[in-house]
């Protein structure tokens, strides 16, 4: 036998519906209006039979389905026999009713119905404490669905739309707007260039494509383990597949290799100049930015012109370019710049420098002091930092929580530069040089500086004197 497990009481909303029908039918019968307070009795009575049975099963009720039917037909039965008193009046009745209710009629009864259950079981009016609190948890249930649906349907179909393209949208690249890339893999021969509109391979087995960060009309393809480079914007191969290395094209000169030599050429593929430089494999900016180019040769490092002339010979420790086409230079661990005319901006003593994007050159000297310069080398600020701090320090006083009290220095500040500290006055004055890798405050005239990479300290004044000495 079927068994239907139902998870809110059944026979309140059989009764809600059948009332309402017959409350429905009393408009057109004045005969069924007296009658309908022995059948709401009945009904209230078999629910104070059963609602103990599902307060003992958790408020779910388990019926058989013969069982519901049972019910049923026994109340339609006695509904039946009351108004059997006048047969001919339950003639006219029976003609009646046939007469009065319509399918829409009988739906909008129906539904009524539901409503009007649905409405008592959320009203909170005669509910026992028991049933206030089964209908809380269900409604806070209904509300914790309601969100996780429409979290659900955010997600399926607002966050995730933005995700779902075709593997072209997803994966191929633009490099010009008529033509993309498929990446099939690195160094595997099965990528390709197509047009994005017909869709037509235009260049087959590639192992993968490096595009200018300037712009430029040529791009670098590799393919069956040589470079060459082909036109973005035409896809037609421009220098064929021949060198062993390429660097990108930039300020219009590329640096490509053949063997184990550089050197430079145009987008014809010509030399820009008949120098050749020994490749340093393990070295991979060989690339013109404006006028030169820095190459490496026995583990020094040389600028070179767009002539092939050593600006600067391979003496250097290091050179590499920085923003605005400068170049940071270091020579026996001091550092400089060098400027777009390939001349010494800012010599090489000082133990770091900094080329900002728009606001000039930093310098650090020795004792971490900082002085700021135009691009040319014209000096700026002579003293800059990197940001001030308060001195506290313990007094003899407690709060009521017996924490021992703090006071300011009024006098002196604390600031930073290079990652060092050193002192200054409220009125930004240095006193001292940040040489320290901490400062505290003992009492106001007596500072206690941390030096760097020990754990010894000194003392100084606020005039930035030592006072141990």
């Amino acid at each position: 036998m079927l068994i239907v497990e139902i998870g809110i009481p059944i026979l309140p909303i059989i009764r809600t519906i059948f009332i309402q029908a017959f409350r429905t039918i009393s408009v057109h019968n004045s005969i069924f209006t007296a009658k309908l307070e022995l059948i709401q009795a009945g009904f209230n009575t078999l629910s104070r039979t059963v609602v103990p049975l599902s307060r003992m099963r958790g408020a779910l009720l388990f019926f058989h389905f013969e069982e519901i039917d049972f019910f049923l037909k026994s109340y339609l039965y006695e509904c039946i026999s009351i108004y059997k008193q006048d047969n001919e009046e339950t003639k006219t009745i029976s003609v009646a009713m046939k007469k009065k209710i319509s399918l829409r009629m009988w739906l909008s009864v129906f539904f009524g119905g539901i409503w009007q259950f649905i409405c008592n079981i959320f009203s909170w009016k005669n509910k026992t404490p028991f049933w206030r609190v089964i209908w809380a948890t269900i409604t806070v249930c209904v509300v914790a669905f309601t969100c996780m649906l429409g979290y659900a349907f955010y997600d399926e179909f607002v966050r995730r739309s933005g995700y779902r393209y075709s593997w072209e949208d997803r994966y191929d690249s633009n490099i010009s707007p008529k033509f993309k890339y498929r990446n099939n893999g690195h160094n595997e021969g099965k990528s390709y260039i197509y047009d994005s509109r017909t869709k037509d391979k235009v260049i087959k087995g590639i192992d993968w494509i490096a595009v200018p960060e300037d712009g430029d009309s040529l791009i670098i393809v590799a393919k069956d383990g040589k470079r060459g480079f082909v036109n973005r914007y035409t896809a037609e191969t421009v220098l064929p597949f021949k060198y062993n290395a390429a660097w990108s094209f930039t300020d219009g000169v590329a640096g490509v290799c053949e063997g184990d030599s550089v050197y430079f050429i145009d987008h014809s593929g010509k030399p820009i100049h008949n120098k050749k430089f020994f490749r340093n494999l393990g070295y991979d900016n060989y690339v013109y930015h404006g006028n030169y180019a820095a190459i490496p040769v026995n583990g020094k490092f040389g600028l070179v012109d767009r002539a092939g002339n050593w600006t600067f010979l391979p003496e250097l420790d290091d050179i590499f370019i920085g923003p605005k086409n400068l170049w940071y230079a270091k020579d026996d661990n001091k550092w400089g710049v060098i400027g777009t005319n390939g001349q010494l901006v800012i010599p090489m003593e000082y133990k770091n420098v900094w080329i900002h994007t728009n606001n000039g050159i930093t310098v650090a000297e020795a004792n971490n002091a900082q002085s700021r310069y135009d691009y040319d080398g014209t000096l700026l600020d002579k003293f800059v930092f990197d940001e001030t701090y308060h001195l506290a320090y313990y007094i003899n006083e407690f709060d009521k929580e017996r924490n021992q009290k703090q006071a300011v220095d009024e006098n002196m500040l604390k600031y930073s530069a290079n990652n060092f500290y050193g002192l200054m006055t409220k009125n930004g004055v240095p006193v001292t040089a940040p040489l320290y890798s901490d400062i505290e405050v003992v009492t106001p005239g007596v500072y206690q500086c941390h030096i760097p990479e020990t754990y010894e300290c000194i003392m100084v004044n606020a005039k930035g004197d030592k006072i141990n000495d």
